[in-house]
């Protein structure tokens, strides 16, 4: 018999300018609902940089799990949406079977255009399944599991780059470390920089 399973999906580090977006699906059965609750699963926002390196291991020894990362560079050449879209569904396609509901948080304007964006680019699967919403990652401790999993992630990746870049900030593009490293780095940027991003832009037109 097949036991019943929830599939969040969330991301991470969708809008640095810096590095890579972190995309992160995990599969609860529903058996296993209330370790989700000893663990005190919630949305990563809300959560501090310790309770994500607390929580995020703690998730991935006790449920299967798959992290998609998206370098920079593909962000700079492709449509963000559709790169996502895509994550969204290898993860679907590898984790679900016919006893799951999935948990989606939503990167797209609405339902609608998320399963829009989904049939265009050819991915199909049963809509009535899928919890699509802005606030998923809020408001069903499957989603937030993900979003947790996803930061832990994230929060590897900029200490990887710190160690390669030295101390380039927290890559979002209000920090004055991240935007320093960008004008320092116009003439020759690096594939961690995501240039088609308006903050890139702007400092390109700055110089000129």
């Amino acid at each position: 018999m097949i036991e019943y399973k929830l599939l969040g999906i969330d991301d991470s580090a969708r809008f640095p300018v810096l590095g890579s977006m972190f995309i992160a699906g995990i599969l609860i059965p529903l058996s296993k609902i209330d370790l989700l609750k000893k663990i005190k699963v919630k949305d990563s926002k809300l959560c501090t940089k310790n309770q994500i390196l607390e929580k995020g291991p703690k998730l991935m020894r006790n449920f299967r799990y798959k992290v998609l990362e998206v370098p920079a560079k593909q962000i700079s050449n492709y449509n963000i949406n559709d790169l996502e879209a895509k994550a969204f569904y290898d993860i679907y396609s590898v984790l679900h079977d016919e006893k799951t509901v999935i948990y989606a948080d939503n990167f797209d304007y609405s339902r609608e255009k998320f399963l829009e964006r989904m049939k265009k680019l050819g991915f199909e699967f049963d809509n009535d399944k899928w919890v699509i919403s802005h606030d998923c990652d809020k408001n069903y401790m499957a989603c937030s599991a993900a979003s947790i999993i996803a930061k832990y992630h994230h929060n590897q990746h900029i200490e990887q780059l710190h160690k390669t870049y030295g101390d380039i900030g927290n890559l979002n593009p209000g920090n004055p470390k991240t935007l320093n490293f960008i004008k320092n780095n116009l003439d020759n940027l690096p594939e961690i920089v995501r240039i088609k991003y308006i903050t890139v832009q702007r400092l390109y037109q700055e110089i000129k």
